[in-house]
């Protein structure tokens, strides 16, 4: 038996009962669940009447004052054993009850009445199962009101919102047990969340009386209460949509349910250690709402139709599920409808990732909460190439929206920090994501066609992220099809293991033997193209826009690229450049051979390549250089062709007007290796210039030029090919054949040959040394020879009928050969102090300075000429001396000698002297030594000669030191005509 209660009216804490029973919770439980589902509770407890036309009614809710009433009027009538509506001990009615124990029922109901309670009373009244089985049959009333009343059949009664049930036991009452059910309302518009809070100890998912949980908390939005003392609770509600949770006090963890709140009372029921509320009865599962990603661009409204959100939501029991709106991070650019279809309008300007948060309701429960991702991206448009900086996804997503511009790969790169890059379609189906690469991430994808549609997320932790995107490389069966863009692209082929090829950085491999061909189209922009062969034989080709690569199996090409290299990485490997109609200039070295036009992007390069070869287009003023190694070197060239080539490589040029060769290499100190240059003529008139150390051969379009070469040699052929010889300050060799000249000499240490054969005119300068000398050579004709205190000159006929003729000029030394024929020998002396010396087979003109000597000439004529100044006077400031030597002697009336006899072979000789100022002459029959003298000098010596003769002596000294004038005038003939400048005596004496 329970305690007795202070009869009449208890002031409890808001919103928490503390004096509610197991017996009394349990009849309310029992009585909400008949409400919810009448056949249902008519079958379970086989009742005797039918309630198949009954309509479901919402549950009651368990209110404090309504207990304390029907508490108050179930514990009087035990006590005081009665079973009345109306107390016989204060006369009071159930409406009064109620509003003395603080129920606010409608003003316009009377005290005096019963408008709110069912009471029931009998020995066998328990447990509540019991009383409320009776009280729902009513057997014997008629109409039953307990039944209208508790399950609300009545319009009237349908209202009612609240419930409190009082339960008393006295056993020494007439019926022992004594229930009064205080059901009603304050308003019918009123709206309530209820339910218990219990164990479910026997496990059948139930509520009986002694399983209630007291002072767990429920919280339900920013409303909170505590359960009663028998698990019972109740709170007051607008309608909404509502999160409700029961934790805390003796409740294994947190259960919670989501329910949407219309103009009903709702009843949840929480299960100690149940993750979810029960809701009306219904052993529901909630929903699972799926999170979504949708995609536009910036300043696009999306508008997406039902289902949407909800077209991946799921619900176990196939309930239909609408849509509620949580949050928005702009909740006015989202409206979302029930049916899952929702419109979202971005902020202008903005690109980024917006979020709205919805739940999916089955009408009993809420699923969790779903993420609605929009990705508003920046519009790219139809993109093959494209790159930005300074991306900073830490801040939040990046979008970019794009259309390929053509079928094949899509590729993405980050660099620069954490960023990870993730492809999508329009409808926001994943299909791509990085992978890291380097310092950053990389993701391809191979889109089918052109024009197709793409959405990429960058997102990371990274605040400086460079970002690119490449749609260049194409693959259709064995063919691969790179493309360059509007700016400068750099393309590369590699094989290895695998073939490799990078557009502008980034690199693609595929499979050996997957690739058959591979085309590279630069297209607009100074494009460059690197070409790497492999292991086995290779055949470049490179013009200036386009190129290719070919080995068996493999063809590479290059097009609409004004840049491109090639590496052989070993083989036979051949490489042909070929120029363009421009200036252009080749460059071959045992590395490489390179074809530029300078000022224009045209570049052409071949790098470990054994043979190279450049074709002139026949325009422009071409130019090539090529440059040897340390070793043996061997070069040949021509007016149409010129090679170089040495140990592994070989460069030949053909068609270019001017070729320069080089013995060594690149910045070599020279000199290294046995170099060889052959040099051929032209069917014209052709120039060979021979400077030891650098020679050249041109005609008059061509020019070729050799530079370091131990032995250069040119051959002429038809025309009136000229050679130049020029020497140093060192000492050099000439030596002159009628089909031959070999010019030695040393220049920084190292001893050059050059050769020239056949050529029919030929001049040497000999430069400031001390010993140069020179040899001429005759044929078996008739040859001629001149020397002067400047020169020798050798001249006559080759055995071919082709006339020759040789110059040297200031030689030391020089001396020319007759070995048969009717030659002669010339001699004239200077303005200075000259001698002539003359035997039968051998004379020489020595001027102090050079001496020029002939051997086995059979005749010899020497004369002092007259030098004249600028007014027709004989400038000669000298004395010239004759020694004669020989059979016999002869004085013609002007004053000439003339020796003649025969030599020891026999031969038959003349010597003649002419205006020589002296004369001195020895017969062959006096003893060995210099003769003395048989004539007088001519002319005066006075101080003005003398002055005279010192000066020309000092300014021939300094002219030999002067350089040659461009049209070859040597420098003793310049200051020789200076001389007859000064005018007169007076004016030379004054110099």
């Amino acid at each position: 038996m329970r305690p007795a209660r202070r009869l009449g009216y208890e002031a409890l804490e808001p919103r928490l009962l503390l004096s509610v029973t197991g017996e009394e919770q349990e009849l309310v439980y029992l009585l909400n669940r008949a409400r919810h589902d009448p056949v249902a509770y008519q079958l379970e407890e086989d009742l005797s009447v039918d309630l198949s036309d009954v309509s479901p009614r919402p549950p009651l809710a368990v209110n404090d004052s309504l207990f304390a009433s029907a508490g108050f009027h179930a514990e009087e009538m035990a006590t005081y054993d009665y079973f009345d509506h109306q107390s016989p001990i204060t006369g009071d009615w159930p409406n009064k009850m109620a509003r003395d124990h603080g129920y606010a029922l409608p003003a316009s109901w009377s005290n005096d009445a019963n408008y709110i309670e069912s009471i029931g009373a009998g020995t066998w009244y328990y447990p509540a199962s019991v009383p409320l089985k009776e009280l729902i049959e009513d057997i014997g009333i008629n109409p039953p009101g307990h039944r209208i009343h508790l399950l609300g059949i009545s319009d009237f009664h349908a209202g009612n919102r609240e419930i409190g049930v009082g339960y008393a036991f006295n056993a020494s009452s007439m019926f022992d047990h004594y229930w009064a059910i205080h059901a009603t309302r304050r308003s019918t518009d009123d709206i309530f969340l209820t339910g218990v809070v219990f164990t479910d100890d026997n496990g059948d998912g139930r509520y009986d009386a002694g399983e209630g949980l007291a002072g767990v908390t429920i919280d339900a939005g920013d409303q909170s209460t505590a359960t009663n003392a028998a698990g019972g609770w109740s709170i007051q509600v607008t309608p909404g949509q509502y999160t409700v949770t029961a934790s805390g006090g003796g409740f294994s963890g947190t259960s919670t349910a989501h329910v949407l709140v219309g103009n009903d009372n709702i009843e949840i029921d929480f299960i100690s250690g149940q993750p979810w509320g029960v809701i009306n009865f219904e052993e529901n599962t909630p929903p699972a709402a799926a999170d979504d990603l949708y995609l536009t661009t910036r300043d696009a409204a999306l508008n997406v139709p039902a289902a949407g959100v909800l077209a991946n939501d799921t619900d176990a029991d196939q309930d239909p599920l609408s849509a509620l709106l949580v949050t928005a991070n702009d909740p006015a650019s989202v409206s979302l409808q029930a049916d899952g279809s929702f419109t979202y309008t971005p902020p202008p300007g903005f690109t980024g990732t917006d979020r709205f948060i919805y739940r999916a309701d089955d009408g009993t429960a809420l699923s969790e909460a779903a993420t609605v991702t929009i990705g508003v991206a920046e519009p790219l448009g139809v993109t093959d190439s494209w790159q930005a900086s300074g991306l900073d996804p830490s801040a939040g997503d990046v979008w970019y929206h794009f259309q390929t511009a053509r079928a094949g790969y899509v590729t993405w790169v980050t660099s620069g920090g954490e960023a990870t890059v993730t492809l999508y379609d329009p409808s926001g189906n994943q299909l791509a994501v990085s992978t890291p690469q380097g310092d950053g991430q990389r993701v391809d994808y191979l889109a089918d066609a052109a024009g197709q549609a793409y959405y990429v997320r960058v997102a990371g932790s990274g605040n400086d992220i460079q970002l690119r995107l490449a749609n260049l490389v194409q693959l259709t069966g064995t063919a691969l099809t790179v493309y360059g863009t509007a700016d400068a692209d750099v393309f590369q082929y590699g094989s290895s293991a695998s073939y490799q090829v990078t557009i502008n950085g980034l690199g693609y491999r595929f499979q050996d033997g997957l690739l058959a061909t591979v085309q590279f189209t630069g297209g607009a922009g100074p494009d460059t193209a690197l070409l790497f062969g492999s292991a086995a034989a290779e055949t470049f080709s490179l013009y200036p826009d386009h190129g290719s690569m070919v080995r068996d199996g493999l063809e590479v090409n290059v097009a609409e690229t004004s840049t491109i290299r090639v590496r052989g990485q070993g083989g036979s490997d051949v490489a042909h450049l070929y120029d363009s109609p421009a200036d252009d200039v080749y460059t071959g070295t045992a590395a490489y051979g390179r074809l530029v036009e300078p000022g224009s992007g045209l570049f052409l390069m071949a790098s470990q390549v054994g043979q190279i070869t450049v074709h002139g287009s026949g325009q422009g003023n071409d130019v090539a250089r090529l440059y040897g190694t340390p070793g043996d070197d061997q070069a040949q060239a021509g007016p149409a062709a010129a090679s170089l080539s040495g140990s592994g490589f070989s460069h030949q040029v053909i068609g270019f007007p001017a070729v320069h060769m080089f013995a060594d290499e690149i910045g070599s100190p020279g000199d290294r290796g046995n170099d060889r240059l052959q040099l051929s003529d032209s069917p014209g008139d052709d120039v060979f210039t021979a400077r030891l150390s650098e020679v050249s051969l041109a005609g008059d379009t061509w020019f070729v030029r050799g530079v370091g070469f131990d032995t250069a040699e040119a051959t002429a052929t038809t025309g009136a090919d000229e050679g130049w010889f020029y020497g140093t300050p060192g000492n050099e060799r000439y030596e002159g054949r009628p089909d031959q000249i070999t010019f030695t000499g040393t220049v920084a240490g190292s001893t050059y040959t050059n050769l020239a054969r056949r050529f029919p005119w030929a001049v040497a300068f000999a430069k400031a040394g001390s010993d140069d000398q020179a040899e001429l050579f005759d044929t078996a004709g008739k040859d001629g020879f001149m020397g002067t205190f400047v020169y020798g000159r050798m001249a006559g006929t080759r055995d071919d009928g082709v006339g020759y003729f040789h110059r040297t000029v200031r030689f030391d030394s020089v001396i020319a050969r007759s070995s048969g024929g009717d030659d002669v020998a010339r001699f004239e002396d200077g303005p200075f102090n000259d001698t002539f010396d003359a035997q039968p087979e051998v004379a020489w003109l020595n001027n102090g300075k050079a001496i020029q000597r002939v051997e086995g000439f059979p005749l010899v004529i020497a004369t002092d000429v007259e030098n004249p100044d600028a007014q027709g006077q004989d400038a000669d400031v000298g004395t010239s001396v004759a020694y004669l030597t020989g059979h016999n002697l002869v004085e013609k009336p002007d004053g000439t000698r003339v020796v003649t006899g025969q030599t020891g072979a026999g031969q038959a000789y003349v010597i003649r002297a002419e205006a020589f100022d002296q004369y001195h002459y020895s017969q062959l029959s006096e003893p060995a030594g210099p003769p003395a003298a048989v004539g007088a000098a001519a002319g005066g010596s006075d101080r003005l000669e003398q002055t005279l003769a010192a000066v020309a002596q000092e300014m021939a000294r300094l002219a030999k030191r002067l350089p040659d004038q461009p049209q070859h005038t040597d420098a003793v003939d310049w200051v020789l005509e200076h001389i007859r400048w000064l005018g007169d005596r007076q004016d030379a004496l004054r110099l």
